[in-house]
């Protein structure tokens, strides 16, 4: 969660935007977060 944040921080700051990236980021960095989660319970 933390990398994809910062990424799209970093995008947000390099293409001039205020809050764009960020929250797409952190979407993205909750949704891997779980899907690991997820992959590390359920697999046998």
């Amino acid at each position: 969660m933390t990398f994809w944040g910062l990424v799209g921080f970093g995008a947000d700051r390099l293409f001039g935007f205020r809050a764009l990236f960020l929250p797409i980021g952190l979407a993205l960095g909750i949704a891997a977060s779980l899907y690991l989660v997820i992959y590390k319970v359920t697999r046998r």
